[in-house]
C-alpha cells in the first residue's frame, strides 16, 4: 500500500520548521536533492509508508496528519 500526501500540510509544516525542501529530503533520508519532496508537496508522488513515516518524524507529527489516502499497489 502506498500513500498520497496532503502536499499543503507538508509544505506548511516544513516551512514552519524553517526547512528547505533539500533539508527535509536529507533529514528524511531521501538523499541530497529536493525532487522527491517537491513531488510529494505537489501530491503527485505515491509514497511508501516507511518514507511517509520518515517525513512525519522529521516534521514532528503523525503520518495521518500528512498523508490522507492510501492506494493499493497494482502489480
Amino acid at each position: 500500500m502506498y500513500l498520497i500526501a496532503n502536499g499543503r500540510a507538508i509544505r506548511e509544516r516544513r516551512k514552519a520548521a524553517g526547512l528547505s525542501q533539500m533539508e527535509l529530503s536529507k533529514l528524511a533520508g531521501f538523499g541530497e536533492g529536493n525532487t522527491a519532496i517537491c513531488r510529494i508537496e505537489r501530491s503527485k508522488h505515491k509514497v511508501h509508508p516507511f518514507r511517509a513515516k520518515a517525513v512525519a518524524d522529521v516534521l514532528g507529527c503523525s503520518v495521518d496528519e500528512l498523508f490522507e489516502k492510501a492506494e493499493k499497489k497494482i502489480s
